[in-house]
C-alpha cells in the first residue's frame, strides 16, 4: 500500500511539473502585441542583392524548360547536366533583325551535374542551347511585368 501510494504521488508530481513546462513554452510562443514591428526596417547595408534563379536541364535529346520568365536585373543561371558528356550552354540575346548577340556560355564538365553563372540581363528576348546542337534551343523572356 505505501509503495502504491508513493508511486501515485510521484506521477502526481510528474503531471504537475510537464504542465507547468507546457504552460511556459507557450506563453513564450506568444508575442506582445508591443514587441510586433510595424514598419519596415531600413535596408541594412552589404547584403547580398536577391537573385532569380533560372535552371536549364540539357538532356542528350532535349532541353528543358522551353521557355522561362524572368525581371530584369541579376539572374543566377544553373545548367543541370543530364548527358554524362561535357556541356556548353550558350546563351544570346535576339533582336528582330539582327544577329544573336553572344551573352555567356556556361560550361559543365562531364564528371560534375551542374554549373551556374550569375548574369545581367535587360529586357528582351533570349535564346539557350547546348552548343553542339543549336537547334535544340529554350527561350528566356525577360519582362518587367
Amino acid at each position: 500500500m505505501k509503495r502504491s501510494l508513493m508511486l501515485g504521488v510521484a506521477v502526481l508530481i510528474m503531471a504537475v511539473g510537464l504542465m507547468a513546462v507546457n504552460r511556459t513554452e507557450s506563453a513564450s510562443l506568444k508575442t506582445p502585441a508591443s514587441a510586433v514591428r510595424t514598419t519596415k526596417p531600413p535596408p541594412a547595408q552589404g547584403l547580398i542583392e536577391h537573385r532569380q534563379l533560372v535552371r536549364v536541364f540539357v538532356h542528350i535529346e532535349d532541353i528543358y524548360p522551353d521557355e522561362a520568365h524572368v525581371r530584369p536585373g541579376k539572374v543566377l543561371l544553373v545548367s543541370e547536366n543530364e548527358t554524362q558528356k561535357d556541356v556548353s550552354l550558350v546563351v544570346e540575346k535576339v533582336k528582330p533583325g539582327q544577329q544573336a548577340r553572344g551573352i555567356a556560355v556556361v560550361r559543365t564538365p562531364h564528371i560534375d551535374r551542374r554549373a551556374r553563372q550569375e548574369l545581367t540581363l535587360d529586357e528582351g528576348e533570349y535564346v539557350f542551347y547546348e552548343a553542339t546542337r543549336p537547334g535544340l534551343q529554350g527561350k528566356l523572356i525577360v519582362d518587367s511585368q
